[in-house]
């Protein structure tokens, strides 16, 4: 039960915004549903919510679920076994129990998919296994904001992941360098080089790739600490894309155009509320503590959303489950 000063009609107010049937969703992909799991660090705090925001809106673009959470509970078989692929926000491996450990090894194990956003690179060798699905761990770093070119792998330039992105784009990024040289990483499948010498006398410094790793698939980007990065149409891309093929979805789906409403299986139809960080920030204190900061608003229903839900893991027993019931399009 929520407790708190109006309770009650903020409860309703919860409940009405999670269950209103929102219009003109993005292309749907598959006719299976299909869930991302968020886990965000515990540092990097800057850079979180824009990469939840990008996260949100890559969901809706896709038609499939996300879950956003900063409890690593979650990594847990019962609760893995929901899930498509689990993106590292800002989280680095370094933290997790034993139990935790091995659960994310049996998700990968079971065929599923991984995608780390910049820190989740940097490890420092705490745990070999994280590091090898990662496929490197930060030595060092060039200081943000630092503009840097990148272009397409020539060996793998028509790859799913970068096939739509430019050849070649700049960003200013707080770039990394590497304990181990990923060339020299035969399981690494190389999707954007850097055009900077780190004293190695070459100008293809990796900074983005692929791999099969441990019965999964593993996407990495070092990108993603400048807060800028969260609003480049080629980076959107190509965490959209990276999402798409961690998920084994790049032979069956289109990312185009189809401009149907997600329309899920087994009557359990469901869409992205994309929220603003700040309303996401106010929501989750509701959830979670059953009352909204002094003198802020509970946060309105968006427009032209789509049909699926965004959840905050470890909401109360009715906010959870108000925010879990599907909603039904009427198509």
């Amino acid at each position: 039960m929520v407790h708190g000063r109006g309770s009650s009609g903020l409860m309703k107010s919860v409940v009405g915004l999670f269950l209103v049937v929102l219009q003109a969703a993005g292309p749907y992909l598959n006719a299976e549903p299909w869930r991302i799991l968020c886990l965000e660090g515990y540092s990097h705090k800057e850079q979180i919510p824009p990469a939840d925001s990008l996260l949100v809106t890559i969901a809706q673009e896709l038609g499939c679920g996300i879950d956003i959470t900063a409890d690593r509970d979650i990594l847990d078989p019962a609760e893995l076994r929901q899930y498509d692929v689990i993106v590292y926000n800002q989280q680095d491996g370094m933290n997790e129990t034993g139990e935790q450990r091995q659960a994310l090894k049996e998700f990968m194990q079971g065929g599923g998919g991984f995608v780390g956003i910049h820190k989740a690179g940097a490890n420092h060798n705490k745990w070999p296994w994280y590091v090898d699905l990662v496929g490197a761990d930060l030595d060092g770093h060039v200081g943000n904001g630092t503009e840097g070119m990148l272009y397409k792998a020539p060996e793998n330039e028509d790859h799913f992941i970068t096939r739509t992105l430019a050849d070649t784009f700049t960003l200013a990024e707080e770039w990394y360098n590497w304990v181990e040289d990923p060339r020299e990483n035969d399981n690494i499948t190389h999707l954007l080089y850097l055009d900077w010498d780190f004293g190695t006398s070459r100008p293809d410094h990796p900074i983005t790739w692929c791999q099969e790793y441990d019965g999964g698939r593993s996407f990495y980007t070092a990108m993603g600490h400048n807060l800028d990065t969260f609003e480049d149409e080629n980076f959107g891309k190509l965490l959209k894309r990276g999402i798409v093929w961690a998920a084994g979805r790049d032979d069956d789906v289109s990312l185009g155009s189809s401009g149907r409403a997600p329309r899920a299986v087994g009557g359990d139809p469901r869409s992205v509320v994309s929220l603003s960080a700040a309303q996401a920030h106010l929501m989750e204190t509701f959830l979670l503590n059953g009352r909204r900061p002094a003198g802020e608003p509970l946060p309105l229903a968006p427009t032209g959303a789509g049909n699926m839900t965004v959840r905050r893991h470890k909401a109360t027993n009715h906010a959870k489950k108000a925010l879990m019931m599907p909603s039904f399009p009427g198509q």
